[in-house]
């Protein structure tokens, strides 16, 4: 086969990879993920950003304008089926990191911290007041009278495109906090569907054995429990760490559509074992992963702009369309950068669960500046 064939499928699979990871959109192709998929994926990190954001606006516009709801209700149910989108594996990040960072302990407790799979106080009051930033600009984004379909609510996928592609530059311009041998990329592999169902299924028979009284329940000899003690709490203990290395979202584990779940490993040990996570899969992300990523998000950002307005929907001068692109990307290099900056001195790095919480930050910060644009417009 030559060249250019073999690139084409390297670049649909990439896409459709990028598409399982950050969404719950259904794609029916089972793929082979391994380093280098994961690499590539992330060029397409914009697109699974700007399609989210089209499928927002359309959800939106139904229900303003086809089912005429308020504008509060409106907000509520379109974030509510924004987050389900990605099956709130971002809101999932922001929340670990929030546990972890405002815990103030030391940095290896801080990353302990954001491994459990429980969520602490901080990080549901953070999570929620996010939640209700977002909720407050959408129902401001909604014009007052008429359709909304020619409002700058057309203009949201500007939003999630731009903090997606950050990802990928927060992948590449800053080290991973988890560092280990699961985080090399020789080290780490994808394992198939079966054995990944397997562990879960463990965690979860352990948990019910917990919950019945009995503490001297056997793990699998892969989660390393502390077997033949015959305490309660040593249970408990080893039940709490093998649910939090199960999560199918978060955890820098995450399920994809079904068909298959990533796990690391290491030695026969789970990466979260060995200090390392899902995040060590990116590691290798390189300045021509960036520069294809930044391609791609121009383009779009072009289309989301200038397609409501080829189709009569939603019109802006070029001084307005100009300055909604660079108000944008600068808001989104600042911001991102600086959240960034502050995890990675906190954390020695970031990991998978602040990828997400930068995500969701960028997202509020970009909705904010859409909304002030949009009302002198």
């Amino acid at each position: 086969m030559g060249t250019a064939p073999r690139r084409l499928r390297e670049a649909g699979a990439a896409c459709a990879a990028a598409l399982q990871f950050l969404t719950r959109l259904p794609v029916p192709v089972r793929l082979h993920y391994d380093n280098a998929l994961f690499r590539r994926s992330v060029i397409f990190y914009p697109l699974a950003g700007w399609l989210m954001g089209a499928l927002t606006v359309a959800f939106g516009v139904l229900l303003a304008d086809v089912l005429e709801l308020p504008a509060t209700v409106t907000a509520a149910l379109t974030l509510a089926f924004w987050a389900s989108l990605s099956g709130a594996l971002h809101l999932d990040g922001l929340m670990d990191t929030a546990d972890g960072v405002l815990s103030h302990r030391s940095r290896e407790r801080m990353l302990e911290i954001m491994k459990d799979s429980r969520v602490g106080a901080m990080g549901v009051i953070v999570c929620v007041l996010l939640l209700l930033v977002k909720w407050t600009l959408l129902a401001e984004l909604l014009p007052s009278s008429g359709s909304v379909g020619t409002s700058a609510w057309l203009l949201l996928p500007l939003v999630m495109l731009w903090s997606r592609w950050f990802m990928v530059v927060a992948i590449w311009g800053w080290p991973y906090a988890r560092s280990g041998k699961a985080a090399g990329g020789g080290h780490v592999r994808v394992q198939d569907a079966d054995h990944v169902q397997e562990g879960i299924e463990q965690a979860g028979d352990a948990a019910a054995a917990v919950a019945a009284g009995s503490g001297n329940h056997e793990l699998s000899a892969a989660q390393s429990p502390e077997s033949g003690q015959g305490q309660a709490e040593a249970g408990q203990a080893e039940v709490g760490q093998a649910a939090g290395e199960s999560q199918v979202i978060g955890q820098d584990q995450v399920a994809i559509q079904g068909q298959i779940t990533t796990q690391g490993h290491a030695s026969g040990k789970d990466a979260s074992d060995s200090g390392g996570g899902l995040g060590g899969f990116f590691r290798e992300v390189g300045r021509r992963h960036v520069g294809a990523a930044t391609v791609a998000a121009v383009l779009l950002s072009g289309a989301a702009i200038g397609l409501p307005g080829s189709l009569g929907w939603l019109t802006l001068t070029a001084g307005q369309a100009l300055g909604l692109a660079l108000l944008t990307i600068a808001s989104t290099v600042l911001v991102g950068t600086a959240v960034a900056a502050y995890l990675n001195r906190k954390l020695g790095g970031l990991t998978g669960d602040t990828y997400g919480a930068i995500n969701e930050v960028l997202e509020a910060v970009l909705l904010l500046v859409l909304m002030k644009l949009a009302a002198q417009w």
